[in-house]
């Protein structure tokens, strides 16, 4: 683990980590047996806004579970140019693929915000896959709705038009988050989202400009919330 979040980490008492292992959605009711084990060999980690929580291509020892702030996964793909692949939010899972690969980390993840993270060492979390199939249902259910979305992503991003592809993903975004009203936070920079949807931040900002003008969206202290989800809908493909 990188030395900034060594000097970061908080090993919280093992009663407060199996509370929140059991408020997550991928280790909730899984029983106390599970939960049990599973704390033994879990933590929280803090991270400061910016700081690194992983690199790309180091081993991977842990899967996480964000707790708290957000969090993007940014892809190196040659030279110095970075692509954001994914913006997560509380309760979303990082770095499940090193729990059945030996290449590491596929992407570097970083705090947008203070954030607080559940790490669960990678090997205890293979073997409890093997011997409890309710978790290893969770895992591949969050597995399956991972590859649905790179899918509807992949294709959303070659066909579309800059308009289309910002209104899709904010539609997406709306409808995962019932209850709540910012739908991109302050701590999302707009040049991180115009990475993760292949456009340049002009665009980007043209397009969220046009929507405001159409009464879709409101955009203020850098959050942008859904004001017409039906609108927006009709302007995602």
């Amino acid at each position: 683990m990188n030395a900034n979040i060594e000097e970061l980490a908080s090993t919280e008492g093992v009663s407060e980590v199996r509370a929140l292992l059991n408020a997550t959605p991928l280790f909730g009711g899984l029983g106390d047996a599970v939960l049990a084990g599973l704390s033994s060999h879990a933590s929280v980690r803090r991270l400061r806004g910016k700081e690194t929580l992983y690199l790309q291509g180091q081993p991977g020892d842990c899967v996480f579970v964000l707790v708290e702030g957000s969090m993007k996964l940014v892809r190196r793909t040659g030279g110095a140019r970075e692509h954001v692949v994914r913006l997560l939010r509380p309760g979303e899972v990082l770095a499940e693929t090193v729990l059945f690969s030996t290449n590491g980390y596929l992407a570097t993840a970083v705090a947008l915000e203070d954030s607080r993270l559940l790490a669960v060492d990678a090997g205890q979390f293979a073997a409890c896959l093997r011997e409890n199939p309710p978790l290893a249902w969770n895992v591949m259910e969050r597995l399956g709705k991972r590859i649905e979305e790179l899918q509807v992503q992949a294709e959303l991003l070659a066909t579309h038009t800059a308009e289309q592809k910002v209104a899709a993903y904010l539609v997406r975004r709306y409808r995962a988050l019932p209850g709540t009203d910012p739908v991109i936070s302050a701590s999302c920079r707009r040049s991180d989202l115009a990475s993760l949807l292949a456009l340049a931040p002009e665009t980007l900002c043209r397009v969220i400009t046009e929507f405001k003008r159409r009464g879709l969206i409101r955009s203020e202290h850098g959050r942008i919330a859904v004001v017409d989800a039906e609108g927006l809908a009709r302007a995602a493909p």
